[in-house]
């Protein structure tokens, strides 16, 4: 059994007032999890569609959803396929993906050139 890794959520959703929360796709966490570590695979290695489950799954997202999500990624151009020897299927971002992640990096990560002005708020 796996606990529930999201209980504050549920808690926070029903405050009166508070913003409704949403749980992320399987697929948007997948990307995400490639964004973090996928880059970081050896040349011709990959990560396994149990391994995939098997995160997923800790966030309660169930292994039709994960297969699904990694079918539609695959068909969107995201993720590529690799069979290495007699192993079973392991994907790994293709290069559009990882152009696409590098922009999400820039976005995320780089500092906006200051302008020469100032603006002080009280």
């Amino acid at each position: 059994m796996v606990p529930n890794v999201f209980p504050q959520l549920g808690e926070a959703a029903q405050a009166p007032g508070a913003p409704q929360l949403s749980k992320p796709s399987p697929g948007s966490l997948i990307l995400t999890f490639y964004g973090a570590y996928g880059r970081e695979l050896q040349p011709g290695g990959s990560v396994p569609v149990a391994a995939l489950i098997r995160l997923l799954g800790a966030l309660d997202i169930d292994a039709p959803a994960v297969r699904s999500a990694v079918s539609r990624l695959k068909r969107r151009g995201l993720l590529t396929a690799d069979r290495p020897g007699s192993k079973a299927a392991g994907y790994r971002p293709s290069p559009a993906a990882d152009q696409l992640l590098a922009d999400g990096d820039r976005r995320i990560y780089s500092r906006p050139e200051p302008d020469g002005d100032w603006l002080l708020a009280v």
